[in-house]
């Protein structure tokens, strides 16, 4: 599929991610220090490794406290020196699509089945 982003600003910074459904969800990279602003969305957050490898480290709903929730559930993915990144999908408009949106990534991209999101 073309990418009409490629060679823009904007190639790098969205992206799909695929569910066990099928259907895709496009998502958003923003900054780990603006995780805040996004509370109740529903978010991928990526172990970048030096070599580049990106590996899932966790998927759900980011909490009202931010990336406090998530460093609580599964640690703190980037203490190792790795680099971090969060992918929020924004087009879930309430709490029903949201949590949809989480089980069908989980149950997509468990860690048997890691693979890295297309780009939009």
């Amino acid at each position: 599929m073309p990418n009409v982003l490629d060679g823009t600003a904007f190639a790098d910074e969205f992206r799909y991610w695929t569910g066990e459904s099928g259907r895709r969800y496009l998502t958003r990279q923003i900054p780990v220090s603006e995780i805040d602003d996004f509370a109740g969305a529903p978010a991928v957050l990526l172990r970048v490794r030096a070599d580049g490898a990106r590996e899932i480290a966790w998927i759900g709903a980011i909490g009202a406290d931010g990336l406090r929730t998530v460093l609580a559930t599964v640690g703190d993915p980037c203490a190792t020196g790795d680099r971090c990144e969060i992918h929020v999908h924004l087009l879930a408009d309430d709490a029903r699509r949201r949590a949809h949106v989480i089980r069908d990534l989980i149950d997509g991209n468990g860690p048997a089945r890691q693979r890295l999101p297309e780009a939009a």
